[in-house]
């Protein structure tokens, strides 16, 4: 539930039905730590898989595709994983 409303707060969606989904998923991957789950929301934003429409002016996903993102079991591990990614951009 906790993650649930801080999802629908992020994405400002209250009437989205389809964000009670995205935070089964989340809270699977981040075992329900709200700093892992940020951690790991803009990581899915920077990879493409969270991103806003314009059109829509609504946040666009895809469960399934996240579902199959392998996510560290700590939060440790996603931050060297955030690094090693800047290092690829420099």
């Amino acid at each position: 539930e906790v993650i649930h409303r801080i999802i629908k707060d992020l994405l400002s969606s209250d009437n989205d039905p389809r964000t009670l989904c995205l935070a089964e998923v989340c809270f699977k991957k981040t075992h329900g730590n709200p700093f892992f789950l940020l951690h790991f929301l803009e990581m899915l934003y920077g990879r493409g898989l969270l991103r806003f429409n314009l059109g829509t002016l609504s946040w666009t996903w895809d469960v399934e595709e996240i579902d199959r993102v392998s996510a560290s079991d700590n939060v440790l591990d996603l931050l060297k994983s955030k690094v090693a990614d800047l290092s690829h951009d420099l």
